[in-house]
Formats: structure tokens, sequence, C-alpha cells
């Protein structure tokens, strides 16, 4: 009343709204302004006020203008007040909604954080519609409040600012954490709740949200209420804490908590209960069973009904007897059957019997009785008669007779009468007859012809024969023994002259030709020139140099030339002897004097050396004492790190059932942070190594110093003298022009003194001592000149050039006279200072005079300082040992956080909450599996979506993968181990129904299978039928390792997958999940992208409480009880295990006095304690490792302890007792002390100090029931442990170690055709038996009992089957073909073939195959893995060595059962594979390397030193290239292709072409259509892989082949495949091959000149070797960024042709940078730091580098120090500059030149390389980069992989 709406306003009349209200008055805004209004902060309320008053102020003027009120319990009211407003005027406002100018109620300011309280909900708003005084009416308009939305700008709304958004904690959602997440309600102050909030900061009244308590039922609950909503498996009630009707159980939290009842089966048709309770702990009752039935079940029908309920379709139903049929009483319960009186039958017995009417009168009377026979008897004719129709016509017998008919028809023909066919015989013989007449006369003229040929050949083999004898003795016999006769005479002169005997050739040749020779013309043609040859040499060689003899004889002058030969030798003895004289006298002369000198200079050298060193020491021991200094800073730091690390895991520890997300994302973000710290004492610890090592090289560098000079000494004492060739000049004149050089200089010396004298008086008085010093230095050279001039005069002229030593004395005499000169003239110039320089020279001559006469003295002052260096080194070894002493300590704490790392990643893989996924939550996890042929996975799944991606494991490497994903809702398992893509779908059923579902997949080989078990719904309990199917045939390995790719629901974009699997994403919920049978922890992801959520836990099977598994690496520590007894303590447990060696349980006091251990050695049960005066023992007699259940108690009264140990299954019981030594007689163990099972910890110090009698080895197996003196443990309720996780899975084990000799025996199997045996195994040693399966008790190898035998024999591996009969049939596997004992992986497979053959192939090699003598089945009763137990005989001539190593994955047709064992470790496997090599770190900006790649081809080169062989120099042509042959494999993507008419081809197509190679694999050519239905590959692989077009042949030895293939469609692609095109039949050889390709021919025209397409193909070289081949013109991107900071190894090999070239090159812009190049033949070495560039030079001998070898160069930057060194040879520089010795880059590497523009450094020279490179290595802090050229990012100029050798 009094409010009215005028538009756009709304009135108050004062007047009437007085009458029911009194002032003041506020307008109340309607609904839509209340509720939750917090992204109304930051807005605006605005709205628009006109009033009519008396005065502008009155009452109401003070209140406030605006009043909100609001919060969680709607209690917080807050106020706004704004100047008064003036009459008449209309006033719009524009309130800020933000806590600045808002007040409570009273008065206070108001906080931001109850500005939003009352935001979070809005009662009611209140604006003041009372103005002034005496008011008459008040208008409100235009109200609006700005509230943000989620959009996006535009015109009409802009962008709202100040909205917060929060990262809400589990539980809570909305911007500011307003509202409780789905799962969650709110829990208000006050309210009682079992569940615990979540601990986040709440506001007074708002409560905090805390999960939903439904039992584990339900996800969701009624935020406000709590009150459960769509309660899960059959449950009901506000907390889901009840099952629903017609289903019984207790409700636990577990899916199958409510079971159906089954009344008294599940289907609806025999469920006739809808309701049941439950009895007992798994039984139950039904209660509303209907009228009829009966029984706990309902499953019997109740008196006077019959039926079966329990078979499906059954009920039962009311008996309805006859009432005048049937006997009272029930009918029968089954079959309903009525009891029927005589004369009635039927089922009711409603019906009369024959002869019979109503009741139990008969009928068959003698006069009924009579009437009735007879009408029985009319009614048998009259029905025996047929009056219908006449009878049908036996048409079978008629057809039969027709047929017959016809058969004889033919049979009588003419054709076919005897007659007829005696008359075609007869005429057929008589032919026959006439053509073997014919025959005949042809085979009897044919013989008469070949014995007419054989006469022939006869005859003329006989003349041929002849001929060759008349030739022989002709010509060769009598002729040629005379003409050697002739020319053999010792004289020398031939009995006759040539012309005579050229008379007789002629003669003779006159001869030949009158006699009949015929057709031997050409043969003594021949034997003509030949003879005419051996003439003109006799005459040659004999004839013309014996007349020259017989000339020179006859004048005499042989006899002269004899003496003066003589003479001649006579003079040079002569000669020589006064050369050695002269010789001796010249080195006696100058021994001392050139010995002196020598040592001199060697002693001030290594005195600079020692210098120099000793300051470098010094640097050293400061740069030492400083890093001591960071270290112990550091190792302060330490302390907070390990508190924080314990803490850290205690919480990790300890919260895992509070709030799972948090703890989760602290385990990771703690992970981070061990690792980040892990790196950091890396680096501390590679900085304190390098100062040992430097520190080490110091003192090396002393031990030279000291041996230069111990040689030195040795050489001064020895006086060994050099001397060079003889001078040119003669001795004689060389002396005498330098003693009149010495006179000159000693004039211009007497000159000088005089002018000194003249014109510096005052100076000449101090200078006449050093002048006279130089008078008599040049006197006693002038005397030591006239000596030599005397010795020298004596020495004859003719022998100076042979006289070497004198060129020495020369050389110092000539020197010293120069010095002399020099010297005089610079007192010339500096007269001022010649006292100061007079005193320095006389010092340094006195020390040089005094070095001189006394070098001894010299070389001890050098040895007393070496030893001073040698003291100072020990000193700075000294220091170095607290260094040691700290690396050995953060060694420790660096395993010790590696392995707290590791218990964390345990620990997080045990968790068992589901992950949710909206379709964008991709996680990766690290997979724990190793290659092999055998594969389970395990995962439970709850979608509605049908498409889904559940599982992919993908090889980095290879095609390799397993994967698991949904089609249309059926499940699809698909494998490829390098042979091709296997799928198997299982058809039964789809699972995107929203219930759980357990997929099981297994591979066994070329065989994979899938299982699918509902865990929920209608279908839940069905046991599925598995589906399988097979991949295609060849490989079955699974090579994947830990760095292959891991996905759990969905998969990364950025990871290649497998063309076979089309879907990528994943929507649901992912359960547990197990990969060869461990766990997968969900949340223990390596990577994560998108939103990821929890959500319920998947269906878990229902193991009983308190039963863990420890999986041998892990431990769990309890607290004492606290009613605890020292005198008497009992311990029970029950424990299944395979473990012979391992710690149960073990608890010790504080000092360890006292202690006690239960513990299996050797499978047998040890106990073990102390009471303070001596050790208790005592062991089982039976071993209790047999994997069944086992209970243990141990009950100790003082000292007396008893052990018994009962097999749960047996019965048998076993009792052992010890008893404690000495007096004492109580365990005194603190409350605060701790109990451990399973093991003990390794981090800290107490398995270091745990007592000597306990083993260390952590506990395999199964624990339940722990009670230690009747205190109960569940050991997953304890704060410390690792490696527990709940159940017991230890049937299913398939691994088996034997660490010392042992054996493990199986049952045993029947070995027929197609019986397949499987293997994985490892092994250090190279003999040792692996597996034997023999056919009794016992095995005689020798004997006849059939036998398969598995060895390594000295690294060969022996496969042997012996059927029973004949010889046993083996194969044999040479270590030459592969090592077997190197600690990998290795599978083998043994198959038994069809056609009495079998098979044996080792990891993926080429099967081996042996024949057997039958295909008979061998029966085999036991098998033997890893040896023979010692009852059991091996008697053969081979060694028997037990196996030591791993076995695992033995899988046979059968699945054999688990016999006795002795030292066998069952489900466990040490890792035997050496450590892989650190994995490359690149800087950071390099660009990440390509992943994916083929299978190895080889081993890469070893980067070793290069001794090159000698070799022809090289030339500086470019090389030699081979015309149409181009070079593919520059990258991984080269290849030509070539486009044609697909239709010429369709019915036939050849192809030829030539190939060179060294490779091991890669693609050759490659055609397919568009859908690759119809495809053509030619490519091998000599290791793994798919084929498609096979070469029967090797041909990777380096020469041309021809391969021909036929029966191809498509289009053809040569050498490889471009970078954008995707197959899907091949794999995985994709990448181009790496060789040479000439001479592609086909059906049509084809030019390899003219391709349609062509990418990276380069040349082909006549003669290749390993290499990468620069033009000269280019240059190679290497990495896109690099930084090269203080210090790095550069490593390459080259060979060139050109003494200019840069070699490698990075510069950033300014002036840091570091170049490698020749320049004029010298490699030059710079880098620049930025204060100036450094270089180290290396100038090569001989020839240079252009001698066409290979030069193996390493290039290595310290700091502010170069090293090069080349061909082993080394030079260094350094800068002066100390402090700067970082070269700040993050630029590219070059190789062989750089762009044009791109600013270099540290080069000097822009010209590119030319020649080839190779085994480029770049090394930083320990990791080594290798640089592959083919992989480059950018190419110009540059062949890699291909280098022409020297011989092209």
């Amino acid at each position: 009343r009094g409010v009215s709406f005028q538009h756009p306003e709304i009135l108050a009349h004062a007047e009437l709204v007085t009458s029911t209200l009194s002032e003041p008055y506020y307008w109340k805004l309607p609904e839509q302004f209340r509720g939750s209004m917090i992204t109304a902060y930051g807005g605006q309320l605005k709205y628009a006020v006109y009033y009519e008053a008396r005065d502008e102020t009155g009452p109401s003027s003070y209140e406030p203008q605006v009043i909100i009120k609001g919060g969680p319990n709607r209690s917080i009211m807050m106020t706004r007040h704004i100047p008064g407003l003036q009459i008449g005027q209309l006033t719009r406002h524009e309130i800020d909604m933000t806590e600045h100018e808002w007040k409570y109620a009273d008065g206070r300011s108001m906080t931001r954080e109850d500005f939003m309280d009352i935001l979070f909900y809005v009662d009611y708003i209140l604006i003041k519609a009372s103005h002034g005084n005496l008011m008459r009416h008040s208008r409100i308009s235009e109200i609006s409040l700005t509230v943000a939305e989620e959009g996006r700008p535009t015109k009409e709304s802009e962008k709202a600012h100040q909205i917060e958004k929060c990262d809400c904690p589990i539980g809570y959602s909305g911007l500011s954490c307003e509202e409780c997440a789905a799962g969650f309600y709110r829990l208000r102050t006050g309210s009682v709740t079992s569940a615990s909030a979540s601990r986040v900061p709440i506001a007074a009244g708002m409560g905090s949200c805390v999960q939903c308590q439904c039992s584990g039922h339900s996800s969701t609950c009624d935020p406000e209420t709590s009150i459960c909503q769509n309660c899960q498996d059959n449950t009901e009630g506000d907390r889901c804490e009840r099952c629903s009707p017609g289903f019984y159980g207790v409700v636990r939290g577990s899916p199958d908590d409510c079971k159906p009842c089954a009344c008294p089966l599940t289907n609806p048709e025999n469920n006739f209960s809808p309701t049941c309770v439950a009895e007992g702990f798994d039984d139950y009752r039904c209660t509303a069973c209907p009228e009829g039935y009966e029984g706990k079940y309902c499953e019997r029908c109740a008196t006077g009904y019959h039926g079966n309920p329990r078979m499906p379709g059954g009920r039962c139903e009311e008996c309805k007897c006859s009432p005048w049929g049937a006997w009272p009483g029930p009918c029968d319960p089954v079959t309903g059957q009525c009891r029927c009186r005589v004369g009635a039958s039927g089922r009711s017995c409603d019906l009369c019997m024959d002869r019979h009417v109503c009741g139990a009168a008969a009928c068959d009377d003698e006069c009924s009785g009579l009437l009735i026979s007879d009408m029985d008897r009319l009614y048998r004719i009259i029905t025996d008669v047929t009056l219908t129709t006449p009878l049908p016509p036996p048409y079978k017998m008629l057809y039969r007779f027709e047929n017959m008919t016809e058969e004889l028809k033919h049979m009588l023909s003419p054709q076919k009468a005897p007659e007829r066919l005696l008359q075609l015989a007869d005429s057929n013989l008589g032919s026959l007859v006439v053509e073997m007449d014919q025959l005949h006369s042809r085979a009897t003229k044919v013989s008469a012809d070949g014995e007419q040929v054989e006469d022939d050949a006869d005859r003329i083999h006989k003349r041929a024969e002849d001929l060759e004898q008349f030739i022989r003795d002709t010509l060769l016999g009598s002729k040629a023994a005379e003409l050697n006769q002739t020319l053999s005479r010792r004289d020398g002169t031939p009995d006759k002259s040539l012309k005579e005997m050229k008379e007789e050739i002629q003669a003779m040749l006159a001869e030949m030709g009158k006699r009949q020779l015929g057709g031997k013309k050409s043969i003594a043609e021949e034997e003509m020139d030949l003879a005419e040859e051996l003439y003109q040499k006799v005459k040659r060689l004999f004839g013309d140099p014996h007349q020259a003899t017989e000339d020179l004889k006859a004048e005499g002058k042989l006899q002269e030339a004899q003496d003066l030969l003589h003479s001649a030798q006579g003079k040079m003895k002569q000669a020589g002897s006064l050369a050695e004289q002269n010789h001796a006298n010249l080195t006696g002369l100058e021994r001392k004097r050139s010995a002196v000198s020598a040592v001199k200079q060697e002693a001030q050298d290594v005195l600079g050396e020692g210098e120099r060193l000793l300051d470098e020491a010094n640097q050293l021991s400061d740069n030492i004492n400083k890093e001591i200094e960071d270290l112990e800073e550091m190792e302060k730091e330490l302390g907070p790190l390990h508190v924080q690390l314990d803490d850290k895991v205690s919480r990790l520890t300890s919260g895992l059932s509070d709030s799972l997300a948090d703890h989760v994302h602290d385990a990771e973000e703690h992970a981070k942070q061990l690792n980040e710290s892990a790196a950091i004492l890396d680096g501390i610890l590679a900085e304190a190594k390098n100062l040992s090592f430097n520190a080490t090289a110091a003192f090396k560098a002393y031990t030279n110093i000291k041996a230069n000079v111990d040689a030195a000494e040795k050489e001064a004492k020895a006086g060994l003298t050099k001397y060079a060739l003889g001078p040119e000049v003669p001795v004689k004149e060389a002396a005498q022009g330098a003693l009149q050089k010495s006179h000159r200089l000693l004039n211009q010396a007497k000159q000088l003194q005089n002018d000194v004298k003249g014109n510096h008086k005052n100076v000449v008085a101090g200078l006449k001592g050093r002048v006279k010093a130089a008078r008599d230095k040049t006197k006693d050279l002038l005397k030591t000149v006239n000596g030599t001039m005397a010795t020298l005069s004596a020495i004859p002229n003719d022998t100076a050039a042979k006289i070497a030593a004198t060129k020495v004395v020369a050389t110092d005499a000539n020197a010293t006279a120069i010095d002399v000169l020099e010297r005089l003239g610079d007192l010339n110039l500096r007269l001022r200072g010649l006292q100061q320089n007079y005193s320095e020279l006389e010092d340094t001559v006195n020390a040089a005079n005094q070095m001189i006469q006394d070098p001894e003295k010299n070389i001890h002052a050098a040895g007393a300082k070496v030893k001073d260096l040698e003291d100072e080194a020990d000193r700075l070894l000294e220091k170095l040992q607290p260094i040691k002493k700290l690396q050995d300590n953060l060694k420790r704490n660096i395993s010790q956080i590696k392995e707290l790392i590791n218990q964390a990643r345990k620990q997080a893989n045990s968790i068992k909450v589901s992950v949710s996924s909206g379709g964008d939550c991709l996680r990766s996890y690290r997979p724990d599996i190793r290659k092999g042929r055998y594969n389970t996975i395990v995962l439970h799944v709850k979608t509605t979506t049908p498409d889904n991606l559940l599982f992919y494991l993908g090889s980095a490497k290879y095609v390799d993968f397993l994967a698991l994903e949904m089609r249309k809702g059926k499940v699809n398992f698909l494998w490829d181990v390098g042979s091709g893509v296997g799928r198997v779908e299982y058809p039964h059923h789809t699972i995107h129904d929203g219930n759980w579902h357990r997929v099981e997949a297994s591979r066994n080989g070329l065989n994979g299978t899938i299982s699918v078990y509902p865990l929920e719904g209608s279908m839940a309990g069905m046991m599925p039928t598995p589906a399988s199917a097979n991949s295609p045939t060849a490989y079955t390995i699974l090579d994947v390792d830990q760095n292959a790719y891991l996905f759990v629901g969905g998969i990364l974009g950025t990871v290649k997958k497998a063309e076979a699997v089309r879907t990528t994403t994943f929507t649901g919920c992912m359960g547990e999940t197990f990969l060869d049978g461990k766990p997968i922890g969900l949340w223990n992801y390596r990577e994560r992208h998108g939103d990821c959520k929890g959500c319920a836990v998947s269906p878990q099977r229902s193991d009983g409480e308190g039963i863990v598994q420890l999986d041998g690496e892990g431990y769990a520590a309890v607290g004492r009880p606290t009613r605890w007894n020292p005198n008497v303590s009992t311990v029970t447990f029950k424990f299944r295990t395979f473990s012979s060696d391992a710690l149960l349980m073990y608890l010790a006091t504080e000092d360890m006095k006292d202690f006690m251990s239960l513990e299996l050695s050797e499978g047998k049960v040890k106990v073990n304690f102390d009471l303070g005066s001596g050790v208790g023992s005592a062991i089982s007699a039976n071993r209790h490792n047999d994997g069944s259940w086992k209970s243990l108690t141990m009950s100790r009264n003082k000292k007396q302890a008893t052990v018994t140990v009962v097999d749960i299954d047996s019965s048998a019981e076993e009792k052992i007792v010890a008893t404690s030594q000495g007096s004492a007689t109580g365990l005194n163990l603190k409350e605060n002390q701790k109990i451990y099972f399973g093991g003990l910890p390794t981090i800290g110090n107490y398995s270091m100090t745990a007592r000597s009698e306990v083993t260390l080895k952590r506990y395999a197996g199964c624990l339940r029931e722990i009670e230690v003196s009747r205190t109960p443990y569940n050991l997953l309720s304890s704060s410390d442990y690792t490696g527990v996780t709940k159940g017991c899975n230890v049937e299913n084990l398939y691994t088996v170690s034997f660490s010392k000799p042992g054996y493990m025996e199986l049952g045993g199997l029947s070995l027929a055709v197609s019986t397949e045996i499987s293997l994985s195994f490892s092994t250090l040693e190279d003999t040792g038996t692996i597996l034997l399966i023999s056919s009794g008790n016992k095995v005689y190898l020798c004997l006849l009992q059939p036998y398969l035998s598995v060895m390594l024999n000295k690294g060969s591996l022996e496969v042997l089957v012996f059927t029973g009969s004949h010889s046993p049939r083996r194969v044999i596997r040479r270590p030459e073909q592969g090592i077997l004992n190197d600690g990998k992986e290795h599978s083998l497979r043994i198959e038994r073939l069809a056609g009495r053959s079998f098979a044996v192939q080792v990891d993926e090699e080429p099967k081996r195959e042996a024949t057997l003598p039958n295909d008979q089945p061998i029966s085999l009763q036991r098998i033997f893995l890893g040896g023979i137990p010692a009852e059991v005989e091996q008697t053969s001539n081979r060694v028997n060595v037990p196996f030591q190593g791993c076995i695992w994955n033995l899988m046979v047709n059968t699945s054999p059962s688990l016999c006795p064992f002795e030292n066998a470790e069952i489900g466990q496997c040490p890792n035997l594979a050496p450590p892989p090599p650190p994995p490359l770190l690149p800087e950071e900006g390099e660009p990440e390397k390509e992943k994916e790649e083929s299978k190895p081809l080889r081993p890469p080169p070893t980067p070793a030193t290069v001794t090159p062989p000698p070799g022809p120099p090289a030339v500086t042509v470019a090389p030699t290239a081979l015309e149409k042959a181009y070079q593919f494999g520059l990258t991984r993507n080269s290849h030509m292709s070539f486009a044609f008419d697909d239709t010429k081809v369709r019915e036939r197509l050849i192809l030829e072409f030539e190939l060179r190679t060294k490779e091991e694999s890669g693609l050759v050519l490659y055609m397919a259509r568009i859908n690759h239905a119809d495809f053509v590959c030619l490519g091998y692989d000599l290791g793994h892989g798919n084929i498609s077009g096979c070469v029967p042949f090797s041909i990777n030895d380096g020469n041309w082949h021809k391969a021909d293939l036929l029966d191809v469609v498509g289009m053809v692609y040569v050498g490889g495949l471009p970078q954008n095109y995707t197959t899907k039949r091949i794999g995985p050889i994709l990448y181009s091959i790496n060789g040479c390709i000439r001479n592609l021919k086909m059906d049509f025209k084809l030019d390899m000149a003219t391709p349609t397409s062509s990418y990276m193909v380069g040349k082909c070289f006549v003669a290749t070797e390993t290499g990468t081949y620069f033009d000269g013109t280019g240059f190679l991107k290497a990495v896109s960024s690099y930084r090269v900071g203080l210090d790095v190894l550069i490593e390459l090999e080259f060979r060139t042709s050109r003494t200019n070239g840069v070699l490698l090159a990075i510069s950033n812009q300014a002036n840091d940078g570091l170049g490698l190049e020749l320049v004029q033949g010298k490699l030059l070495f710079h880098v620049d730091n930025g204060a100036g560039r450094i270089t180290a030079e290396h100038m090569p001998e001989g020839e240079g580098f252009c001698d066409g070898q290979w030069h193996a160069v390493t290039a290595n930057k310290l700091r502010h120090r170069v090293e090069l060194v080349v061909d082993g040879k080394q030079s260094q520089a350094e800068s002066p500059n100390a402090r700067s010795n970082t070269c700040d880059t993050n630029d590219p590497i070059y190789v062989g030149g750089y762009p044009h523009g791109v600013r270099q450094a540290a080069l000097s020279t822009s010209t590119s390389f030319r020649g080839c490179m190779r085994n480029l290595k770049i090394t930083k802090a320990s990791k080594t980069m290798d640089v592959q050229f083919n992989k480059a990012l950018e190419i110009k100029g540059v062949q890699p992989l291909s280098c022409p050798a020297v011989a092209a």
C-alpha cells in the first residue's frame, strides 16, 4: 500500500506508507538480486533516486544509503553511507562493489574476506527510500548490479576485472572456491560427522567441504543435506549403507558388497522372492517366498505343488488332481503326476483308460467287451483299405530300372561292342609294330654312325699323339739339346761360329719344309719365330760381350784396372783412419764447453718451468681452499635438506588416506626437488673431482721436473756432445774470419771507451771495471781462438769438409762477439743509467759464470727446489683428504636421496585411486618392462564412450607396440613385434555401459589373447570365453625398454603412434592397471596434460584383511607393543614365499646387546636371539619356502625359545628349540624402538650396525595375521613401510634366478609335433645348463632314454634332442654369431616341426633346423631349470656346470606345475646387463634428436686416435664421381620419385637396378596404391624388421648387385620415401638406404637423370669410406644453439686437400666465440671469452695436412686456457686475463664453413673446408654429444655418410 509503478520508476507516497511503516524506509531489491554474487566483486550497484520533501535534512539523513545482508549463515550486514541528496533532483548513483567505504553495522571497516563472505550468499539488498524531513514521495529507477559471466568481451559486454580465480583444493570448486565440488557436501559448524574435513581455511559459519559418505557406492550427494544420490552396486539409504531389496550382504565399500538374492536363481524368471536377509558372514535367507514355494532359498515346491524352481524357467504349479480319478494326497513334487485310481489315467487322472468308463468300472465284460472287440476289428479293416486314390507308383524303383537300362544300352552299343574293341586294338597294334620297326632301323643307323665317329676320333687322337711326339723329338728334343750343349761350354766359346750355326738352322728348316707336314704349317711357323727370337737373344747375351772381353784381355787393360782398384781401396782406408783421428781430436777439444753450455741452458729452462708450475700449484691451492669453503657451506645447507626430506617422506607415507591428490602433488614436487638437489650435488662432486685431478696433475708435473733435472745431471756428467754435418767453408778459413771479426769488435770497444772518457768523465770512473771485464773477456776469447787455431793448423786441408764440430765453435765465437758489441753500444745509448745496468749485468754475469763453472751445484739446487715442490704437493694431497672424505659423504647422501626417490615412486605405484578423464587427461608413465616373447596387460575400466584408447606401449626406436583400444564398444588388442600388426577383438559384448570391467590381454610370441570380465551389472561374475589371433610370422620379441612410451588412457599428440591404432583419447574412469604383473600407479605419471580427476576405486578382489605382499626390496616397521614383558615374548604370523634367504622379523635394543630375529636360510626357518649374555640359535630341518602358507609361532620364556612351523594345507608340524647363553633372561626393548618385518632400511646407518648374525637380504612373499605379544599388527597401517602392497599373488611367478649352484623342477610334457617351448635368459657365465627335460627319474644321456637338453658350453648354445633311438640330434649356435653371456636379455624358442625335424631360434636370428628320426611324440616327465639335483645322474662327455643367472617366461603348450627346487630365487631377477651410457643432454635450446629410428644397424666407429697408414698424397682435384649413379641415405628421407602409367604394368612388370651398399638395412624401392592395398617394397634388414620384397643373398659387401622383382603396381619411390609420406603395410624399414643405385630400368622408359622429384640425393664416388664429404663450397649446421661456457672438449678426424678452410665455428654477435680452422697449412684453435682471442697453433711436419691421411684433432677449452692435440702432438695457449673464462654463446654450431653474413668472432678465414670429416664429438660436463651429419639442420655443399677414398 502506498507503492506504485509508473514506468520506468517505482513511487512511494509517504502519506500512505506512514500508516503501516515508520521511518526510515528502504527499497528491497527483487529476487534476482538474491543468492550467490561472488562475480559481482569489482562491479557496480547502479540506481537513480528522486524525492520531494520540505527540508533536505531529517531523521533519516543519518541512516545508511545501502544495506546488504548475507554470508554463509545470512548473519553479516554491511552498509554504505552517501552524503545527503537534493530535493527535487534526479540523482544517479554508481557504488563500487569492493570492500572500500563499506562498513559493518557497528561502523568498523569491512575486510575483503567478510565482503566476499557476504557475496557468497546475498540475503537482501536495501536502498534507502526516505530522504529529508517531511518527505512527500520518493522514486527509484534504473536499478542494476554488474555481475561477471564467462565469455568473450564484446561491444555490449566489456571485460570484467578484479574477478579472482583460485586454485581450489580437492573438494572445492568455483572461482573463489565457494562451492563444494561434485562428490562433496558442506559440513556446517557444529554438525556431527565421521568424516574429517579438508584442511583449508574457512569462514565462520561457512563450514568445510567433505567427501560424500556413501560407503563407497556413490560419488555424489546433496551438497547441503549430504544425502547420497544415485547409490550404485545395489545399495540404498542416506549413506548407501544397506543393500537394496533383493540383495544381501554387509556394506563395506567393495563393489560386490551386495550380492543378488538367488531365490533360488538370480535370473528374474527363477527369482521368486523380492527380498532376502543375510545370515552369517556369507549366507542369506529368502524372506518372501510366494505361495507354493518353500525352503531357505525358495528352492522347492510346497506340498500340493509341483515343479523344479532350480531349473531355468522352472516354477511351482498347483497339483490339479481329478477328484474322481485320483487318490487323495499330493502329487509328485517334480513331475506333478497324481496317484490315479484304477481305470483313470493322465497326469491329473482325469482321463479314462481303454474300455473303462467314469470311475473304476470296467467295460470289458462278456457283453460289451465282445461288441467293442468286433468294432475294433472292423475299424482296422476299414483303415487298411485306401478308398480315396489309387496306390502311388514306385518311382524310386522305376528310376533305378531306367538307369540300369540306359547303362546296358550303352554297354551293348556298336561302339562298345567287344568286336569293335578287338578291331580297334588290332589296328593300333599294327601301327605300333610299324613304328617300332622304324625306330629299330633308325637306332641301328645311329649306332653305326657312332662306331664310325669313334673310330675316326681314335684315329685322329693317334695322329695327334704321333705329331706331338714327333715335335718333341724333332724340335724340342735333339735339336734343342744340341743347341743348349753348344751354348753352355765352360770356356765360354761356342764350338761353331754363329754363321755356321745359322746355316745348320737354315738347313734344318729347309728339310722341315720338304717334309709333308700338311696341317702342321701354323705350328712350324710358330716354332720358326721362336727359333729366330732365340737366336737373337743368344747373339745379344753371349756373342757381343764375349768379343769385347777378348779385346780387353788382349790389350792388357783389365789388369791395370785391377791394380788401380786395389790402390784406391788402400787410400780410402788411410783417409778413413785420418778422419777418425781428426774427429777424436776435435771432440776432445769442444767436449767440456758444449756440455756445460747445454747443461746451463737446460737448467735455466727447467728452473723457469719449475717456478711457473709452482705458481700454478699455489693458485690451485688457493682454488682448492676456496672450494673447500664452498663445500663446507653446502654441507651446512644439507642439514635442512635432510630434515625437509624426512618430513616430506613421513608426510607422504602417513597421509595417503587423508587427501590423496594433495599428497600426490606434494610427492611430485618433492621428487622434483630431490632430483634438482641430486643434480646440484652431482655437479659439486664433479667439481671436487676436477680439483683433485688438477692437484694430481700438478704433482705429476713436479715429478716430471725432477726427472728432467736428473736427466740433465746425468747428461752433464756423461759429457755427451752433438755435432752436425761439416760446413761448406773450410774450418781454418772460418776460424780466421772469426778471429778477424773479434779484433774488429775489440777496436770498436776501445773506440767506444775513448768516446766515453771524452764526453762523460764523471761516468767513466764507474765504467772502468766493466770495460776491463769486457777487455779480459775478449782476451780470453782471443786466447781460446788462438789455441783453437794452433790445434786446427795440424788438420789436413783435404779433410776439412768431413769435420762437423768446428761449426759450433765458430758460431759460439761469433755470437759472443756480437753480444759484446751490443752491450757496448747499449752503454753509449743509455749513459745515465749505466751504473745500475752495470750492477745488473755484473750479477747476471756472475750468476752465469757460477752456473757454468759449477753446474752440479745448480743441478743440486734445482733438485732441492723440486723436493720443495714435492713437499708442497704432499701438503696439497693432505688438504685433499677432507675433500675426498666429503666426496664419500656426498656419494652416500646422493645414493640415499636416490633410494628415497625410488621409495616415493614405489609408494606412488601402490596408490589404487582411479583416474577420471573427460577426454583431455593424458598421462605417460615409466614402463618397468624387459623385451621378450611374453607380455600381459590387466586393466579396469568404466566408460560410456564407445571409442577409447585404453593402453598404448610403443618402442622409442622401433615399430614394436602393444595397445588396447575400444572400437564401437568392443575391446581390441593390437600388437606389432616387427613383422606386422596382429589384432584380436573380444566379440561377445560391449563395455561402454557405465559399469566396471576387467580387461586381460596377453601375448605369447605371435599369439594374442583377450578376455573381458564384467564386474558390475547383470553380467557380473560371468566367466568369459577368451578370443585369440596371430600376428604375421617372423618376429616374436617385443623390443621395448624403460625408454619406451607408455600411456594409460589416451596418448599425446606429439608422440608418433602406430597407424593401426585408430583412437587417441579416453573418456571415463581407469582403475588398477598392471603390465607384466607389475602395478602401474596411475598417479605416478611421468608427464601429464589436461584436467585429470579422481573417481571411485575400481572393484577389488576380495582378499582377506591383513594379507600383505612384500616385493623383496622393502620392509615395514611397527612400534613395540604397549604390554611388553622382557622375560616372555611371543611372535606369531603366517607366511608364504619362495625366497631361500631372507629376513622375516628383527628387533633389537639401541645398543644391540639384546636382539631377536627370525629369518630364512636356504629355505629353512632360523631363529637368533641374544638377551645380553650370549646368542641362542636354532634352524629347522625342513625347508618351508615351497609357496604354501605356513604358520610360524615363536614363544620365548626367559632363556628358552620354541619355534613351531605348521603347514596349513597338510597340517605337518615342525618344532625347534633354542637356548641363549649366559644368565640374562630379559629382552629389554624400549617403548620407542621398532620391530622390523621383511628387511631393514638402507637409508641411515641402521642396516650398517645390525647384528652380524642377521641376514640383510629382504623378504619377497606374503605375510598375514601378525601378532607380537598378543598385539595384532597391520603392516599397511604402519607409518614406516615401503615395498608392501595389499593382497597376495605368488601363483603366477615366471622368473627364477640362480646365484649359486641349484635347480628348479617342473612337471613334464609331451614333445609332439607343433609343440613349442620358449624362454628368456640372461647370464654372465659362458657355461651352464639352462634347460633339461628328461623321461624318467634318472637321466642317462648315453643310454636309450629320451631327453631334451639346452646348455651353454664355452659361449656356444647347444640344443640336443634324443628320441630314444638313433643318435642325438643337435643344433649349435657359435659365439661368433653373437655373445649370449653378456648379461643382456636373450630369448630361446624350440619348436618341433612336421616332417621329422625341429627348429631352434635365438632372439630374432634365423631359425636353425635339425632332423629327427620320426614324428612320434616324446613323453618327458621332468623339467629341470638351471641344473639338476644330486640324485639325478647325467653322465656324458660334456661338462655339466650349473647355470648362474636368470631364466623367465618359460612357456610350453601346457602349464607345468612347480616341483622341488634348491638355491633358486623364484620371482626375483637381478639386472646383469652392463649399465647404459649416460644419456646425451644437449645444452638448452639444442633441438631434440629424432627419437624414432631404425633398429640398430651396426656398432658406431670407435673414436680412437687414428694412426694413418702410409699412402699416396692427396690430389687437389675433385674426387672421381660415377656417371649415372646416385647416392641415397644423406638424410632419412633421401629419395627420387618417378611417375608412370600403372595400366601398363598391371599384368607384368620387371624392375632392374644395381645397388652398392655396406649398410645392413634400408629402403631401396617402394610403390603402392593410394590405399596401400597393393604394394611392392624392396627393403632389406639383416637384423630386424619386415621384408616385403626379399633379396635372397647378402648384399652388404660393398660390391654391385642386381635384383629383379615381378608383379607390382603403383607409384615408384627409389632410395627412400618423402617426409610427409605415410605407409600402412610395411615397417620398420622406412628410412633411406645408405648406398648407391644406378641403371634403374623398367618395362617403360625411365631416366634417373630426370626424376619427377628428388630430395637430398648426392653423387656416388668410385671408391668410398666412412665419413662426410665437404666439397669446399658450403657448410653444415649441426646444432641450432649451443652454449660453450667454461669448458668444452671437441674431437674430430679430417682429411683434406686444401691448406685453408673452416673446420668448426660458433660465435655470438659480440666477441665471444670458438673456432677451428686451417690457415696456410697450419691448424689454429681460437677461443675468445670476450677479453681477446686465445690461439693454440699446430704446424704439421712433412707434407702437411694435404697428405691424403686422416688426422685426429682434440681441442680442449679449459676456462682461460686452450689445448690442441693433433696426431698426438700437443700445443697450448693461455689468456693473461684469468678472470675472463666463460664463452657466452647461445648460437648455432657450423661445421665446414658458415653462411654468408653470419659473424664469427673466433675465425680468421671464411674459406669453406674441402675434404672429409668424421667422428665429431662435443663433450661438456662429462656428457658427450655425437654429431650426426645426416641429421643436420641445414646442409649446403656437404654429402653426409659418404666420403671418397684416397684411391679414388
